[in-house]
């Protein structure tokens, strides 16, 4: 580990316990100020779809955008996937219209 990552934690550490948070523990309910992030792995667990369909979804806008929070690693925040799954309602097939023929 170089130094200026070890200097980065403790930064964030003195950062985190400035605000008056403590480690969460099984007794401890979560801050409502902060927003759980999901990588596509946990994503995908909550909604079935392959990677490709999900982000030919986020392009064309039936799914929230993910962000990305370094160069490789991109995150969709918990309650926005859960507000998406809340507005589905899973009768449609979501199949593209067909082309009238003819």
């Amino acid at each position: 580990m170089t130094q200026e990552v070890i200097q980065r934690a403790f930064a964030a550490w003195e950062r985190f316990s400035q605000c008056g948070a403590t480690e969460p523990t099984a007794h401890t309910p979560p801050d409502p100020r902060l927003r759980r992030m999901l990588k596509l792995e946990q994503v995908l667990q909550i909604v079935p779809v392959s990677e490709t369909t999900l982000w030919r979804m986020e392009k064309e806008g039936r799914f929230p955008k993910g962000d990305f929070i370094s160069y490789n690693t991109k995150v969709w925040y918990e309650d926005e996937v859960i507000a998406w799954q809340n507005s589905t309602s899973g009768r449609s097939r979501g199949r593209r219209p067909r082309k009238a023929q003819g």
